[in-house]
């Protein structure tokens, strides 16, 4: 138990199991073009947390890719990363991605529950708060196939946009 403790086990489990809805944590993250976007500040609409693995993760680009609809709703989407800025930076321009990328040392991916790998990245996971912030819907990955689709996200999407 000692040992699971330390390699953040315990956490990932509880958080993994803990069935929604829950208040999300609330996190202030630097963006890579500049400037601090905080959650509180989006309360009012729906936001869905994107957390990132890497610029080399094809299906991860492509998710992002895919998501992009959910901002014509209504809708905030945040990508949480420990990738590097200059990655990040390119992978908007490259992809055309139009929504935040922050840049997240781990601690706001270690209060969401998510499962560190061995180089060091979080698996990828999504999360989707309604409009005052409590997780209403949460996918926890240690690799992307664990995922659902981007049809199965924006049907959630949906559900908790009321639309």
């Amino acid at each position: 138990m000692v040992l699971a403790a330390i390699l953040g086990v315990a956490s990932w489990e509880a958080v993994r199991f803990r069935p929604a809805p829950w208040r999300a944590p609330d996190f202030s993250l630097p963006e890579v073009e500049g400037g601090t976007i905080s959650l509180s500040a989006l309360r009012g609409k729906p936001v869905v947390l994107v957390f990132f693995r890497s610029y080399f993760c094809a299906p991860c680009r492509q998710q992002l890719a895919e998501l992009k609809s959910l901002r014509e709703r209504g809708g905030e989407i945040l990508v949480l990363s420990r990738e590097e800025r200059e990655l990040l930076l390119k992978l908007k321009k490259e992809e055309g991605i139009p929504f935040p990328f922050l840049l997240d040392d781990g601690r706001v991916a270690r209060s969401f529950g998510l499962h560190r790998l061995p180089d060091g990245s979080y698996g990828p996971s999504v999360f989707i708060l309604d409009g005052e912030g409590v997780v209403r819907w949460r996918q926890l990955g240690k690799h992307f196939a664990d995922l659902a689709g981007p049809s199965r996200v924006r049907a959630e999407f949906r559900k908790v946009a009321g639309g």
